[in-house]
């Protein structure tokens, strides 16, 4: 982050908040050259990959660059997207195990009361 004031990027962190709907992280910071306060508005991890994309497309001004950055690109997303697979894998197996917990439950409700009704008879 630079200073707004000399444009200096020396500057220390003096305050962190998480926004109320922890996404933005609100930092105060003070310039280590000229003592000047300023306010930062960090995003969280939604912005991690345009990020990491943006700071190497500022390298990639070769054909060898590109192709970095074009296989970078492509080694982060096929992770994202394993991780992605993963996750719902795992909602899949809870909601089955939900199911099938709830049809056990609704055998013994039926079961109980079919015990109530003959010994009512």
């Amino acid at each position: 982050m630079n200073c707004p004031n000399c444009g200096k990027a020396d500057n220390k962190v003096i305050d962190s908040r998480l926004s109320k709907d922890e996404v933005v992280i609100r930092r105060r910071r003070e310039c280590l050259i000229c003592s000047g306060r300023f306010t930062t508005y960090e995003s969280t991890e939604e912005l991690v990959l345009p990020l990491l994309i943006k700071r190497r497309t500022e390298y990639a001004t070769t054909t060898t660059g590109l192709r970095a950055l074009l296989s970078f690109m492509s080694n982060t997303l096929k992770i994202l997207s394993k991780e992605t697979e993963k996750h719902i894998d795992r909602v899949d197996e809870l909601l089955k195990a939900q199911k099938v917990e709830a049809a056990k439950k609704k055998t013994r409700r039926k079961k109980t009361a079919k015990k109530k009704t003959k010994s009512r008879s």
